[in-house]
């Protein structure tokens, strides 16, 4: 395992400075991540316990089989005997993870907003055939699509957690609404650095680049136009 590799496993430990600790959920869970032969447990960042496979996580993450490489300290959370991992996405997004993984009913999500936070998660963990998974359920309708000018917040997002491929159809989705205050709205709170900017570049090289184009149709004296230009004898037949 590469040095790289071993950090971004690490990086999904939190280490505590009290010799051990072991936490007791009294939330309940989905009943098909609470499985008696769990050998590891997942906590959500709201404090919900999966407890789930080891080998069924590893091998739909190169991150996670990492991870559960490295040696365990022994003074290491554990909940009931079982290893703890921290993740920072809440229970209900990783309820519809897991559900991608595990071979039972698929929870779909409720937004474009959390297909969205559901493909930065993949990207982190690189389950890359999860989110191939997500993008072909959003391209057969089935998973659901910003709607109006939903699309601006959708970028705001997507420009935060790099979905790259979404982020750029966002981005041109935007083209149909202005971009106003009104359009905006709250989505105004989503966006992050300079990704306000970057928007109204893209939309300002857009609108050039159809300006441009116009001009040249209008210009008949230049090729491919200027054919009709010689054509001013009228007939009649």
């Amino acid at each position: 395992m590469t040095s790289s590799q071993a950090g971004s496993a690490l990086s999904l430990v939190r280490e505590r400075e009290d010799s051990q600790t072991t936490v007791t959920s009294t939330t309940s869970i989905p009943e098909a991540f609470d499985a008696s032969d769990a050998n590891v447990t997942i906590q959500s960042s709201d404090l919900i316990h999966f407890r789930v496979h080891k080998p069924v996580l590893a091998m739909a993450s190169p991150v996670f089989m990492d991870l559960f490489s490295l040696h365990q300290p022994s003074n290491s959370e554990s909940v009931d005997g079982l290893p703890v991992v921290q993740s920072a996405e809440d229970a209900e997004l990783l309820n519809i993870l897991f559900s991608m993984i595990y071979p039972i009913h698929l929870v779909k999500p409720t937004s474009y907003e959390q297909v969205l936070y559901l493909l930065s998660v993949c990207q982190k963990y690189e389950m890359n055939p999860i989110q191939a998974l997500i993008r072909a359920e959003v391209n057969r309708g089935e998973f659901p699509m910003p709607v109006g000018t939903e699309v601006f917040r959708a970028y705001a997002i997507a420009s935060s957690k790099r979905p790259i491929p979404e982020m750029e159809d966002m981005a041109r989705l935007t083209l149909d609404y202005p971009m106003t205050f009104e359009t905006l709205r709250e989505g105004m709170r989503f966006f992050e650095g300079s990704a306000l900017h970057d928007l109204a570049h893209l939309r300002k090289r857009c609108r050039d680049n159809l300006v441009a184009c116009l001009r040249s149709v209008l210009d008949f004296y230049n090729p491919p136009f200027n054919i009709w230009v010689g054509c001013t004898t009228s007939y009649l037949y």
